[in-house]
């Protein structure tokens, strides 16, 4: 397995198996020392990949908008960065 950072093996491994639950992907273990176990997406789970590229590309074609709407919010309310501005906008 390549390392992750901030993902510990408990949650990595809790995560695949409710993915595995929700049919979002194939687990293959193969009976060799060491173990190995190799994932795979279904259907299901590649139709889910899809849905998440098209908000990846709104994102990317609407950035230097809402870069400036936050900007904008933060000078309206008084401050100067906009990683700064309260009541929970997410920055």
């Amino acid at each position: 397995m390549e390392a992750v950072g901030g993902v510990s093996q408990k949650m990595l491994t809790k995560t695949l198996r409710q993915m595995e639950c929700d049919g979002l992907l194939t687990r293959t273990v193969f009976p060799i020392v060491p173990p190995h176990v190799e994932y795979q997406l279904t259907v299901l789970g590649s139709s889910l990949g899809q849905a998440f590229c098209g908000v990846w590309i709104w994102a990317e074609t609407h950035r230097a908008e809402i870069e400036r709407a936050r900007a904008a919010f933060a000078q309206h309310i008084g401050h100067g960065q906009p990683w700064q501005t309260p009541r929970g906008c997410l920055l």
